[in-house]
């Protein structure tokens, strides 16, 4: 369990209110998928995957109460893109003597000799409050979300902070709906508040550039966090990023982040012993290289392209693509042992698939490489004995139909149609959520070629029909 705080009377109090006021912030909304479309069963290039999104939120007027600007500042406002696409408004803003349209924006970065200050607009759903369990602070949600809501939109600044120490100031805003700010508390961070935007991984290219974050450098790390936050944009100085809810969170409840899923290495901020109180929890946290592969390959489609990216091109990974046709899931039982299920009817004589296998080399099936499936956004960690049919010469690689159960009396048979194709047809009813299963022992040969499956495990068969085989060799 994550260490969610119990509301003391303040902290009811504040969410009553932002409930009551219905504050301009971020909205609960469903988030389109950020996945491109790519050819099935492919593998996946050295080139990191590319975000398609341009989801934005509305930012208001930043010249509110409590906001003063230094006439020797300056100060930068990083853009903030629609919900349309579209810029927003560009107030005319003065920067050292002159003035500019900027884009309006909910981070401000102000820059003197000497000093880094940010200026942060914290979005209605959320408040900074003490951290009761260790000393610091902690967000918390103020009013209720669902799973895959957009909790917020969000940037980060890109800078050089090696010139102060690594140390900035940021003050922290609410906003209403006039747009009229509101100065909450100041706060004076380092480095453990930001990211190394150099470290291995990233895609900087500059030394000493963090990613340094607004009010919500405050959220703190979770082994099996509620949230997650893919990238919109990037430039040269800015990050943009969207924050997704993946559960539920009560108004109350802590927001969390796994900050293994933009951090390789974390150097100079690691977590020896974590205290996320999670029933996940992994004891510390040291950057996603340290983590073991079954726990990278279970959050990797979380995970900042840089980090895919260098986790594929440096730890020896082949990672292949593959579409669930429709009519069909991926299940997993409470050991994460995989197998298909209907989505739909089926009756004898349907075609529930057809499907093409990836053809490999023997050679390279039995090098020391990693291989990973990558299933409509979600990987999955291929076993060489059970998750590929081994012929004389070759494998092959099924794609998502490599998690299709055995049964001694299956649903489903499946007939070549040359040597790289085949069609799996229904062989009885298969009602909405049935398990789909094929017979090992006659379904992985191919007929059309008479290349026979190379027999390469042996498992106890647990179907539990009443013609079970018992032993299986295949």
């Amino acid at each position: 369990m994550l260490l969610y705080p119990r509301p003391d009377s303040a902290i009811a109090a504040m969410v009553a209110q932002q409930q009551q006021q219905h504050l301009v912030g971020a909205t609960s909304s469903s988030i389109p998928s950020t996945d491109g479309q790519f050819e099935c069963n492919t593998e996946i290039s050295s080139d990191p995957l590319k975000r398609q999104n341009s989801i934005g939120n509305h930012s208001s007027n930043l010249s509110g109460k409590g906001c003063p600007t230094s006439p020797q500042a300056k100060r930068v406002h990083l853009a903030a893109p629609c919900s349309d696409g579209h810029a927003l408004s560009t107030p005319e803003v003065n920067v050292n003597g002159s003035t500019q349209s900027l884009s309006s924006s909910k981070l401000e970065v102000e820059a003197t000799d000497g000093q880094v200050v940010l200026h942060s607009t914290i979005p209605d759903g959320f408040a900074i409050v003490d951290n009761e369990v260790f000393e610091g602070k902690k967000i918390i949600a103020t009013r209720n979300f669902k799973q895959g809501d957009l909790l917020y939109v969000a940037s980060a600044a890109l800078l050089d902070m090696s010139s102060v120490g690594q140390q900035h100031k940021v003050h922290i805003y609410s906003e209403d709906q006039h747009g009229t700010r509101t100065l909450l508390e100041t706060a004076f961070n380092t480095d453990t508040h930001s990211v190394d935007d150099y470290a291995v991984g990233s895609k900087s290219g500059v030394a000493n550039k963090r990613q340094v974050y607004g009010w919500d450098a405050f959220m703190n790390h979770s082994c099996h966090a509620n949230a997650y936050f893919p990238l919109l944009h990037r430039t040269e100085s800015e990050l943009r990023y969207q924050a997704i809810a993946l559960r539920d969170i009560d108004a109350g409840m802590e927001l969390t982040c796994d900050y293994a899923l933009f951090d390789y290495t974390c150097g100079g901020h690691e977590i020896l012993n974590c205290a996320c109180g999670s029933e996940k929890c992994r004891g510390k946290m040291l950057g996603f290289h340290a983590l073991s592969i079954h726990e990278k390959v279970d959050i990797l489609h979380l995970c900042e392209d840089e980090i895919k990216e260098k986790f594929i091109t440096s730890e020896n990974v082949k990672v292949f693509q593959s579409c669930l046709p429709e009519g069909i899931s991926i299940a997993s039982t409470d050991g994460e042992e995989k197998y298909h299920i209907a989505t739909r009817n089926f009756e004898p004589g349907d075609i529930i698939f057809q499907n093409r296998v990836e053809i490999i080399s023997r050679d390279e099936l039995t090098s020391n490489k990693t291989f990973m499936l990558e299933v409509d956004g979600k990987f999955h960690l291929l076993d060489k004995d059970n998750h590929f049919i081994y012929r004389t010469e070759y494998a092959e690689m099924l794609g998502f139909d490599s998690f299709m159960d055995h049964s001694c009396s299956p649903n489903t048979y499946q007939v070549y149609t040359n040597k790289e194709e085949y069609v799996v047809y229904a062989s009885k009813t298969i009602l909405l959520g049935d398990k789909i299963t094929c017979d090992y022992t006659v379904a992985l040969d191919n007929t059309v070629i008479g290349s026979k499956n190379v027999n390469t495990t042996t498992f106890k068969c647990t179907c539990g029909e009443s013609n079970c085989f018992g032993v299986l060799v295949c």
